[in-house]
């Protein structure tokens, strides 16, 4: 009977110690998910930007200039340059070179900037609306398009509305 108790009071402070990791731990789990999540796309990127440079070496110009992203992603697959068509919706043109990251809140932007060590803390950033996400664009001259343009480098950024 006392080795039955004694299962019993283990099986319920280890649930204890579980539910108080997930309680306290909760922000360095996300953390380590938005680094993962990071880490993933710049090497994925970097795996496109090279298949290109190959690309260029191999024949001295760039893919053809009529094709963009998919077809472009596809273009170097079928050519041997990449093993297969990366995951998610990825921009490839000749001047530019991103994933859009979609269905993200505020604070996930603002994560993944720190992480990419980026200061979030920076005056225009650090209150309403941004707090650590700036705009990707705005009409020309409103405060958005000179943030956008100041932040361009950011690797997530969105337009609060």
């Amino acid at each position: 009977m006392f080795q039955l108790i004694a299962a019993v009071i283990a099986i319920f402070l280890l649930g204890l110690l579980v539910l108080a990791a997930m309680y306290y731990g909760g922000g360095a789990h996300s953390d380590a998910k938005i680094r993962a999540d990071y880490a993933g796309n710049m090497n994925t990127g970097s795996q496109i930007e090279g298949a290109l440079r190959l690309y260029f070496n191999d024949h001295a110009m760039y893919p053809p200039s009529n094709l963009e992203n998919e077809e472009l992603l596809q273009f170097l697959v079928d050519n041997k340059y990449l093993k297969e068509v990366p995951a998610g919706e990825w921009t490839v043109n000749p001047q530019t070179l991103s994933r859009p990251i979609k269905n993200q809140t505020i604070d996930e932007c603002s994560s993944m900037n720190r992480v990419a060590g980026h200061d979030i803390s920076v005056a225009d950033l650090a209150s309403e609306p941004y707090k650590g996400c700036p705009p990707c664009s705005g009409a020309a001259g409103t405060p958005e398009e000179i943030l956008a343009n100041k932040y361009k480098s950011w690797p997530v950024c969105q337009l609060i509305n």
